[in-house]
């Protein structure tokens, strides 16, 4: 069977599979580049050499190489699963090696940057998203995450404590962390229901909010849930209670945040050594 028939076979299957919709999407995206590459190369046959002129290609269009690499996975997952199926007799890409990723280091903003967005005065559009950004800040919650978050549903009291609790959409593992004081004011303000805005439009109010405060870094929703991640253990939270704030799959995603761990704690870290 052609390549190109085997990606079609392969991503009509995976609508029965149990995922989400966002990650339908992104496999959807991901394949049919490849089949746009087939088709503007006749001739192309599946093997490493083909695999390495399609990596080359997607670099040239300027995709990251995280957005590669996982391309590249897609393909590979789509090409093993013919195999398993019977319908290509060897996997010739089996044994592609992926390129290295060189790790992004991480944007946050200190503890005082964030106070300072919080006493800023701004008009009300701004107001709302420099405060869904503080929320953030607090719970770490990613973008999709805070639209859909239900204080009623989304929310126990354990111990005399409200404690944030919510399936993460991309990858369903269980978020939870305490409802913190900062964040609690903030439902408090707007009646336990925060205001929606579409992730165009929070981006882009955040640029503004940013340039409010003075902050150079330009804000993203995910410099307010990566602020949240240094900021637990910039506070003592142990790495595996960060790992179940954030609801990461792996404590090793959230070993990257040590790098931005300040100087005072690591020292205090340090202390424990006798």
């Amino acid at each position: 069977m052609e390549p190109r028939n085997i990606l079609l076979l392969y991503l009509d299957t995976q609508k029965y599979e149990p995922i989400k919709l966002i990650t339908l999407t992104g496999k959807k995206s991901r394949i049919r580049l490849l089949i746009e590459y087939i088709d503007s190369n006749p001739g192309f046959e599946l093997n490493q050499q083909s695999l390495k002129r399609y990596h080359t290609h997607l670099y040239r269009k300027g995709l990251q190489a995280s957005t590669i690499n996982r391309n590249l996975k897609e393909v590979k997952q789509a090409f093993r699963w013919a195999f398993s199926e019977g319908y290509i007799s060897y996997n010739t890409i089996l044994d592609y090696r992926l390129p290295k990723q060189r790790l992004k280091s991480i944007n946050y903003l200190s503890i005082d940057q964030v106070e300072v967005i919080q006493s800023l005065q701004l008009i009300p559009r701004l107001e709302q998203v420099a405060d869904l950004f503080i929320f953030q800040c607090y719970t770490g919650l990613a973008y999709v995450d805070l639209m859909a978050f239900d204080y009623k549903l989304n929310t126990l009291t354990v111990m005399g404590k409200v404690l944030l609790k919510m399936p993460r959409s991309k990858s369903n593992v269980e978020a939870k962390v305490p409802l913190l004081p900062e964040a609690e004011r903030i439902l408090a303000k707007y009646d336990y229901q925060l205001p929606t805005i579409s992730n165009q439009k929070y981006n882009k109010y955040l640029k503004e909010v940013g340039a409010a405060a003075g902050i150079r870094l330009p804000l993203t929703s995910h410099i307010g849930r990566k602020t949240a991640a240094t900021m637990y253990l910039n506070c003592g939270v142990s790495l595996k209670a960060v790992a179940q704030a954030l609801g990461h799959t792996s404590t090793r995603t959230t070993e990257r945040y040590y790098a931005a761990l300040q100087t005072e704690t690591l020292l205090k870290e340090f202390e424990k050594v006798k």
